[in-house]
C-alpha cells in the first residue's frame, strides 16, 4: 500500500514539475494595439507599428530565415483578391491562401498570407519561404504563430 502511495506520489509530482517548465519556456508579449502573442522562448518577437515580427532563432543565419509577419488591420480594410482556403483553430475561422512567386537559386518562394477577423478589424499573417525542387513549403511558423495569438479586453 505504501508502494502505490509513493507511486502516487512521484506521478503527480512529476506531473506539476512538467507543467511549470512547460510555461516557463513561453513568454507573453502584448503590443500596444491589443495583439497578444504567447511564444517560445525559442523564437524572437520585434514589435512593429502594427504588431509583430517573429523569427525562429534557429534560422536567423539561414540564407532564408523564417519569419512571420502579424498585424492589426483597421475595421475598413479589406483582405483583397480570392481566400480559398479555411482552418478552423480553436473555434476561430482562419482564412488563407498560399502564393508562389518565382525566385532565383534558392527556388521559388511561397507565401502563406492569412486574416481573421476581429471586433475592430483583421488580423493579417504572412509567411515568406522558399522550397527547393519538389519539396512543399514548410508554414509550420505560421501555425503556431497564429494559434498563440489572443487579443487583450480591450479589442475583444
Amino acid at each position: 500500500m505504501r508502494a502505490l502511495i509513493a507511486l502516487a506520489l512521484a506521478l503527480f509530482f512529476t506531473a506539476c514539475l512538467s507543467k511549470d517548465d512547460e510555461l516557463s519556456e513561453h513568454m507573453k508579449i502584448e503590443h500596444p494595439n491589443g495583439v497578444i502573442l504567447v511564444l517560445s522562448k525559442d523564437w524572437s518577437a520585434d514589435k512593429t507599428p502594427s504588431g509583430f515580427r517573429v523569427s525562429a532563432q534557429k534560422s536567423q543565419f539561414a540564407r532564408y530565415p523564417e519569419e512571420v509577419l502579424v498585424s492589426i488591420k483597421e475595421k475598413d480594410w479589406k483582405p483583397q483578391g480570392v481566400w480559398p482556403l479555411i482552418r478552423y483553430l480553436k473555434e476561430r475561422a482562419i482564412y488563407y491562401r498560399e502564393d508562389i512567386e518565382e525566385g532565383g537559386s534558392g527556388g521559388s518562394t511561397h507565401i502563406l498570407t492569412a486574416w481573421e477577423s476581429i471586433p475592430n478589424g483583421y488580423i493579417m499573417i504572412e509567411q515568406h519561404t522558399q522550397a527547393e525542387g519538389m519539396s512543399s513549403p514548410n508554414y509550420s511558423l505560421a501555425w503556431k504563430v497564429i494559434d498563440s495569438i489572443g487579443l487583450s479586453r480591450a479589442i475583444k
